[in-house]
């Protein structure tokens, strides 16, 4: 598969696996349900970025684990304090709440 999305996106860095995508990383965001993504190590992924931040797009994850691992985390579509919180840590009170904003000022960084 990656080498068919290599000539599709020419600008893309593809990598072996989920720790080399991360290295040195300032967010990881989970677009996928794949089993691949289910046992992932994320002591190990949280040591490898920069900054470790973790948007769960698919809702795959236990926020409180990520959280207690490190992770500033955020559920897409997930409400409750843990969430606000999270996302209020990561943008400041101006976007508090809104997981979307938070992807957006990320890809501003």
């Amino acid at each position: 598969a990656m080498g068919g999305a290599r000539t599709l996106l020419p600008d893309v860095t593809m990598c072996a696996d989920a720790y080399s995508a991360a290295e040195g990383a300032d967010a990881v965001v989970l677009v996928t349900e794949w089993e691949l993504f289910k046992s992932v190590n994320f002591r190990r992924l949280h040591a490898l970025m920069r900054r470790p931040v973790l948007m769960d797009g698919r809702n795959m994850y236990d926020g409180r684990e990520m959280r207690e691992i490190g992770f500033t985390y955020a559920g897409v579509g997930v409400a409750g304090e843990a969430a606000r919180e999270d996302i209020t840590q990561l943008l400041g009170a101006a976007h508090a709440g809104d997981p979307c904003d938070a992807i957006a000022q990320l890809a501003a960084d």
